[in-house]
């Protein structure tokens, strides 16, 4: 429902949060951020580098005339390019699936494992005896004492 919302719209203006700066720009909208605190002046950024809007504007401090200014930026016709050029690239990149590989690939599985029976993951720590163990073999020390 979100994104049929910026079908309407010429351009976003939000406080930055990766939700709606992906949305947008997944939408192929020139994007103004006015970040208020944490990772919005990031997106902002990077908004501003790749050229898809024009620097951020701290909430705090923004004025009705840089607002303005900001308004007429994404109008632009190499702004507006480069939020379709954005879009273009999330269509192709296959994030999620990315995500999910890049994440399966830097796991530490040998010290995941446990040290007792490997074909298991370690889930409890022996810190007395410098072991990770798995459930079945907790389950096992524990019946025998």
């Amino acid at each position: 429902k979100q994104l049929l919302i910026y079908i309407l719209v010429a351009a976003v203006c939000h406080h930055g949060g990766a939700g709606t700066t992906a949305a947008g720009l997944r939408a192929g909208k020139p994007t103004i951020i006015v970040p208020f605190f944490g990772d919005q002046f990031f997106w902002g950024s990077m908004i501003s580098k790749t050229g898809a809007g024009p620097p951020p504007m701290p909430g705090k401090t923004v004025t009705a005339k840089q607002l303005a200014t900001a308004f007429t930026f994404v109008h632009d016709p190499e702004v507006q390019s480069a939020a379709l050029k954005i879009s273009s690239n999330f269509q192709h990149e296959h994030g999620c699936e990315t995500a999910v590989r890049s994440f399966h690939a830097n796991l530490p599985l040998s010290k995941m494992r446990s040290d007792l029976e490997s074909s298991f993951g370690a889930c409890f720590r022996l810190n007395d005896y410098n072991l990770q163990i798995s459930r079945p073999v907790a389950q096992v020390l524990l019946a025998a004492g």
